[in-house]
């Protein structure tokens, strides 16, 4: 299913720290984080009515020029790309499923690199909102003259069933 062995290998982590039967939480995921895959991982906070980062990667930081965290993940974008969103991810965090990702991203100078992504469920502690980490693992390598984003062409995009099944839906896509 995966084309990266790190997707194998931080989906394999991440299912290492589960207990009885749930979603491991965000503390004990952040007390034993992968190595590899931390660069390349986002970490959001799912309310009702709003996704923030809440943990950003270094390379994701350099691919982006920018940090982000603690900013709303729906900001400046579409009004029904963000109700998209924001429904995915509150399903993924309330079902629990994760949801997967093939995509083509295009860096602004017109380079085209393989995106692989996998969102999975953290458990948070009583009364705060749900979690989800992800990992945003581009397979090719990235160089500085690239120019950063410029699009991400989505080939293939669903739920990835974590043990407990998927939504009866399908994801909504957000383009």
């Amino acid at each position: 299913m995966f084309d990266s062995p790190l997707t194998a290998e931080y989906l394999a982590h991440w299912q290492s720290l589960r207990h009885d039967a749930r979603p491991p939480t965000t503390e004990d995921y952040f007390d034993h984080i992968s190595v590899r895959a931390a660069p390349l991982l986002l970490m959001f906070e799912c309310t009702a009515a709003d996704v923030t980062l809440r943990y950003q990667g270094t390379r994701i930081v350099q691919r982006w020029g920018k940090d982000r965290t603690g900013e709303s993940w729906l900001a400046g974008k579409p009004p029904a790309a963000a109700a998209a969103i924001l429904a995915n991810m509150r399903d993924c965090v309330g079902h629990p499923c994760g949801a997967f990702s093939k995509s083509t991203y295009v860096t602004k100078h017109g380079r085209a690199l393989n995106l692989e992504s996998l969102t999975l469920p953290l458990t948070a502690a009583d009364g705060r909102p749900g979690r989800l980490i992800a990992l945003s693992n581009v397979q090719d390598p990235v160089d500085e003259r690239d120019g950063g984003v410029g699009r991400v062409e989505r080939n293939r995009f669903g739920w990835f069933d974590v043990g407990f099944g998927v939504p009866s839906h399908d994801v909504r896509q957000n383009r």
